[in-house]
């Protein structure tokens, strides 16, 4: 049996009177790979935000292999985890912007190593040598010592998926990683998402490359207005979807 990476149920998330996220359940397996589609505005991003606590939530719990993310379950209810653990919890789930989201004061190097010196995972010496590996992996040896501005955007992103497997997550989310970028720069990113998903590492990935989730994704799962409207493999949802709603969104987007 398939272990479960990332468990949600009934996850309800609000911004002021309006309910994002609508009683959803989602279900990821180890080393698979999960494409979410959707019109903007459907709580694609919101979802990912709860998966790595950077949202509170107001009903249901996520999981991460097992474990409640973001709260302690108390009597009477959940109490949210304290900065320090949310940080801790964190470290299992790396996650990549849409805006690439690097410290535009650091090199490239230091965007990688910081996070890991920082907390004391690693020695100086030893987060650089990851860092060098993870570099040569994305396409980026020759760039330690560049400043993001330096850089094209595709460039960036790369550097920004480096980043995130610094510290070894267990999960890697992907929230739009190819938005920002223009049309020449979004098959190197997808290049090295592609590498990521033949070596086994679980990947959540929101896109509107409905190209790359057809070839790579296990899994795909479409949403709109804050609830999951159908899921299943590739060929099912893009090729013979079953809910009307699924079939006008991808007549409008294929």
């Amino acid at each position: 049996m398939s272990e479960i990476a990332v468990s949600v149920r009934g996850l309800v998330k609000r911004f002021g009177a309006y309910t994002v996220l609508k009683d959803v359940d989602f279900e990821v397996e180890a080393g698979t790979v999960s494409c979410i589609i959707g019109p903007s505005g459907s709580g694609k991003s919101t979802l990912l935000r709860c998966l790595n606590s950077l949202e509170e939530i107001h009903g249901g719990e996520v999981r991460v292999f097992g474990e409640l993310q973001g709260y302690l379950l108390v009597r009477g209810g959940y109490r949210r985890l304290s900065p320090d653990r949310l940080a801790r919890q964190r470290e299992q789930v790396g996650m990549v912007f849409q805006n690439f989201a690097l410290f535009p004061h650091m090199t490239v190097e230091q965007n990688l190593v910081c996070a890991p010196i920082l907390l004391g995972k690693e020695t100086a010496a030893a987060a650089r040598a990851r860092a060098d590996e993870l570099l040569a992996m994305v396409g980026m040896t020759g760039y330690e010592a560049s400043y993001p501005a330096q850089l094209s955007g595709g460039q960036q992103q790369r550097v920004a998926i480096a980043r995130a497997m610094m510290m070894n997550p267990r999960v890697l989310l992907f929230d739009e990683p190819t938005s920002a970028l223009d049309a020449e720069r979004v098959s190197e990113v997808l290049e090295v998402m592609k590498t990521l998903a033949r070596a086994g590492k679980t990947m959540i990935v929101v896109t509107h490359e409905l190209g790359f989730a057809r070839e790579v994704a296990n899994v795909v799962t479409f949403m709109d207005e804050g609830v999951v409207v159908e899921s299943g493999s590739p060929g099912q949802v893009l090729g013979r979807p079953e809910r009307d709603r699924t079939r006008a969104f991808l007549s409008k987007v294929l």
